[in-house]
């Protein structure tokens, strides 16, 4: 494979299964890779201040995509360099629906996380352990009134969850009603909405545009629903063994779970 980008989303992609550290030999087949002239994209359904411990385990990272292809990050620029967002209007009015609802949410604005104080905790499932919530919440902020806070804001993603059959469907019949709007899930039972223009597939190519590389030189890794369009976009695309079938039936190969260093071992084996 002639590969000029390597993209790879990171909780149970990238990241080992504590959702905090990247293993020592996916870190070297990075670097192999960056040296190799190949450049380094991650991929995150979280956004800029989420990620910092993670971004500074992996210097090689050009791009950072975030908040589910809403931002593209420049590494090198300092600066966005590509933007997809929900305008002002449309947060607003989603806010105030769910605001109303037995749900936690939060909203991703300007690389920060927002939640409602006294808004709930987010317990995040099994799948999270106690530490990776703990300092999930110590980087996030707390504002008194969030419809307030979303009126004047354009919006990277607002994350719903734990929210029940009618919850969704009174969401969803609001996007669809607002229109320009479009959701995955990373999480069981969450809802991450995004502008329809929005998605990691969409940040990718625009990456690919700016460098002069075409999808048949991307590589790109993923598990979960919000790969889908990345996996779709790069014709040498990897599902991880972890991955849920959507996103394996999107990627043309499989490669093995986050916890074996699956992304390591395609790097090794197709780009190095």
């Amino acid at each position: 494979m002639d590969i000029k980008i390597i993209a790879s989303d990171l909780d149970g992609t990238l990241m080992a299964p504590d959702h905090q550290t990247v293993t020592e030999r996916t870190k070297a087949a990075l670097l192999k890779a960056h040296e190799k002239g190949i450049k380094i994209a991650i991929a995150t359904g979280r956004t800029l201040s989420l990620i910092k411990e993670v971004a500074a385990q992996i210097p090689a990272a050009d791009y950072i995509i975030y908040s589910n292809g809403a931002s593209v990050f420049d590494c090198g620029e300092n600066k966005t360099i590509f933007k997809e967002h929900i305008s002002g209007s449309k947060a607003e009015k989603i806010v105030r629906l769910i605001d109303k609802m037995p749900v936690f949410y939060n909203v991703y604005y300007n690389g920060n996380m927002y939640y409602k104080k006294n808004g709930g905790v987010f317990s995040g499932g099994k799948e999270f352990s106690k530490e990776f919530l703990e300092h999930f919440s110590q980087l996030s902020i707390q504002e008194e009134d969030m419809v307030s806070f979303a009126a004047d804001k354009e919006c990277e993603m607002i994350i719903i969850y734990g929210a029940d059959e009618n919850c969704r469907e009174q969401i969803l019949d609001l996007m669809n009603e607002l229109g320009g709007l479009d959701y995955v899930s990373s999480v069981m039972n969450n809802i991450e909405i995004t502008a329809s223009k929005a998605s990691k597939g969409s940040a990718l190519n625009a990456i690919c545009n700016k460098i002069g590389c075409t999808a048949k030189e991307a590589m790109a890794f993923g598990d979960a629903l919000n790969d889908c369009s990345m996996l779709s976009f790069a014709e040498n695309s990897f599902a991880m063994e972890n991955g849920d079938d959507a996103c394996k039936k999107a990627a043309k190969f499989i490669t093995p779970s986050n916890g074996q260093d699956g992304v390591a071992q395609a790097i090794e084996k197709y780009a190095l």
